[in-house]
């Protein structure tokens, strides 16, 4: 039965409306899970990965798979933090679908988030070979600092999961199975001084010396009774 160009236009109409209704049903059933619902589903998607990092893309490259038809898109990534498996500082995820020159294509079953260059994600991955892929829910698969520019900014992860900092986060992930948890900076304007016993100078070592002066750029050795420290000097010493 021969199709008309009507009846084909007809069909992918329909195929569009069809993705976009599942697109909005799975968008839907998201967003009325509940708190409890989001955690179990986001902790269980956790420990499914083989990858769980914080990470940067910086750049991509579009290429044809070996059916010299399909576009893949693989993006380099800079880890800045390993929470779960083990890797380089840079990795390459691979998607689906990409641009080369007037041939472009997206999947409407899997489109994939909008990944941005130079800006700092949370990915759960799986890997493939020497490249990663997003976990299987896909829009559960990543998450980021959002309102980043207000007073309160947060991240927004996982299943829709609302975290207020990244010690927030820290906490919800740290009893996971493997599980690597950044340590926590110190606060260098809080830190207290440690009290160290002040050197004491071998004044009868010194004695023995015929000089005391040393020119620009000399080393000048002084020996204490529990320490040698050379000292660059920078000026003249008399």
């Amino acid at each position: 039965m021969k199709i008309t160009i009507n009846q084909w236009f007809f069909r992918g109409f329909c195929l569009v409306l069809l993705g976009m209704f599942a697109t909005n049903i799975g968008a839907q059933h998201y967003k009325n899970l509940s708190q409890e619902e989001k955690e179990q589903k986001s902790i269980a998607l956790i420990n499914e990965a083989d990858a769980f990092v914080l990470a940067t893309p910086i750049s991509d490259k579009c290429f044809y798979g070996e059916d010299g038809k399909t576009i893949y898109t693989k993006i380099k990534i800079k880890v800045s933090h390993w929470y779960k498996g083990n890797g380089n500082r840079y990795i390459y995820m691979v998607l689906k679908g990409g641009v080369i020159g007037k041939d472009e294509q997206t999947y409407l079953h899997n489109p994939g988030p909008g990944i941005q260059f130079d800006v700092e994600y949370f990915m759960l991955l799986d890997r493939e070979n020497e490249n990663y892929r997003f976990t299987a829910n896909i829009k559960a698969s990543f998450g980021r600092y959002v309102n980043i520019y207000s007073d309160t900014p947060h991240i927004r992860a996982f299943y829709g999961l609302k975290f207020d900092s990244i010690e927030h986060l820290n906490e919800f992930v740290e009893n996971l199975d493997e599980m690597k948890i950044p340590s926590k900076k110190k606060d260098v304007g809080s830190q207290e001084k440690s009290i160290e016993a002040a050197p004491s100078i071998d004044e009868e070592w010194l004695g023995t010396l015929s000089t005391y002066r040393a020119g620009a750029g000399e080393i000048l050795t002084i020996k204490g009774e529990n320490m040698l420290t050379d000292l660059v000097c920078l000026l003249l010493i008399s």
